[in-house]
C-alpha cells in the first residue's frame, strides 16, 4: 500500500507540474520547459509510458512556441512511437495533429498533408472531434499554401464548427499556428469573400468535412511567417 500511495503522489506531482507549466506566462519558455523536464523525470521514474507521453507532447508545443519548429517535431515523433506501441488509436490521432502543425511551422507542406490525413482519418474512426477539427486547421494551412484560399478558408470553418461542437478552445500551439493561417486568408480575401467561405465550411456535415479533406492534394509552398 506504501508504495501505491508513494506512486499515486509522484503521478499527481508530475501531471500538476505539467499544469504548472501550462500555464507559465509564454514570454518565460526556459521555466516552463524545466517544469515540463522535472514532470518528464518522474513519470520516467515511475515506467509511466501514458505518463511519459503527456509530458513530451507539453514540452513538444513548449517548443514550438519558443520558435524551434525543428525540437517540436522530435518531440511529436517520440509522443507518437509511445502512443503507437501503447496502441492508444486517440493518442496516436492527436500525435498527428501535433505532428502536422510542426510540419507547418517548419513549411513541409506536403508533409503537413499526410499528417493531417492520417490525424483526420483516426479521428473519425475513433469519433474524436478534436483531433478532426485540428486536422482539418493544419489542412487549411496547407491549401492556403498553395494558393487556394477559398477552400482553405472553408476548412479553417468547418475546424471551427467541430471545436464549437466540443465548447473546446485551441491550445496555444494551435492558435498560433491558426492565426498564421487566419493572417494569409485575410491579406488574399476581401472580408465578405473570407466569411462567406468560412461559413460554407462551418455548415458542412462532419462526413462533408471529413470527404473534402482527405481529397486535398498535394501542395507545396511554405506559410508565411512560418
Amino acid at each position: 500500500r506504501r508504495v501505491l500511495f508513494r506512486s499515486g503522489a509522484l503521478v499527481t506531482s508530475a501531471c500538476l507540474i505539467c499544469h504548472q507549466a501550462e500555464i507559465v506566462d509564454l514570454t518565460d519558455p526556459q521555466k516552463r520547459r524545466a517544469l515540463l523536464s522535472e514532470a518528464l523525470a518522474l513519470f520516467e521514474r515511475l515506467g509511466s509510458e501514458h505518463g511519459r507521453a503527456y509530458a513530451l507532447a507539453y514540452l513538444g508545443e513548449a517548443a514550438f512556441l519558443a520558435g524551434d519548429a525543428a525540437c517540436a517535431l522530435e518531440y511529436g515523433r517520440e509522443v507518437l512511437a509511445v502512443n503507437e506501441r501503447l496502441n492508444d488509436r486517440v493518442n496516436v490521432g492527436s500525435g498527428w495533429c501535433d505532428i502536422a502543425g510542426y510540419y507547418c511551422g517548419l513549411g513541409r507542406m506536403e508533409e503537413a498533408r499526410r499528417a493531417a490525413c492520417e490525424a483526420i482519418a483516426i479521428g473519425h474512426r475513433t469519433s474524436t472531434l478534436g483531433c478532426i477539427a485540428l486536422g482539418l486547421q493544419h489542412l487549411a494551412a496547407v491549401v492556403a499554401s498553395g494558393g487556394d484560399v477559398l477552400l482553405a478558408a472553408r476548412l479553417l470553418g468547418a475546424s471551427d464548427a467541430q471545436l464549437a461542437r466540443l465548447s473546446q478552445p485551441r491550445y496555444a500551439g494551435a492558435q498560433l499556428l491558426y492565426d498564421r493561417t487566419l493572417d494569409v486568408l485575410q491579406a488574399a480575401l476581401d472580408e465578405q469573400s473570407l466569411q462567406r467561405a468560412r461559413r460554407e465550411g462551418f455548415g458542412w456535415s462532419l462526413e462533408r468535412a471529413v470527404e473534402e479533406a482527405l481529397h486535398v492534394p498535394c501542395q507545396g509552398l511554405p506559410l508565411a511567417g512560418a
